[in-house]
């Protein structure tokens, strides 16, 4: 949830959308998400996303994690993850290009 309102203002100048308008798209999205305490994660889910992301980006570990434990995807736009996992024969993700409202 953080991700969206971090990037709040590239996505308005993106989608051409207003704030109003974008909080609105934002509500729709995440009534539909599950929300945990990350301390909910497991060590040992913690340690194996910890070992794929290593040379991807350690502060996707919790992501990684959290749809690990879940048994869920991911939905990222991040190109240098997606292709890192992609190589990695892991299929966690899930990007905006690949889902139908």
């Amino acid at each position: 949830m953080i991700e969206l309102f971090k990037h709040k203002e590239r996505i308005i100048g993106l989608s051409g959308l207003d704030e109003s308008e974008i909080l609105e798209s934002f509500y729709l999205v995440l009534k539909y998400c599950t929300f945990f305490d990350e301390e909910d994660i497991p060590d040992s889910i913690r340690k194996e996303a910890a070992a794929i992301v290593k040379d991807i980006d350690p502060k996707d570990m919790v992501f990684v994690a959290s749809a690990m434990t879940l048994n869920a995807k991911l939905w990222s736009g991040d190109r240098k993850l997606v292709k890192a996992l992609k190589d990695k024969n892991i299929n966690l993700i899930v990007q905006t290009k690949d889902i139908y409202f």
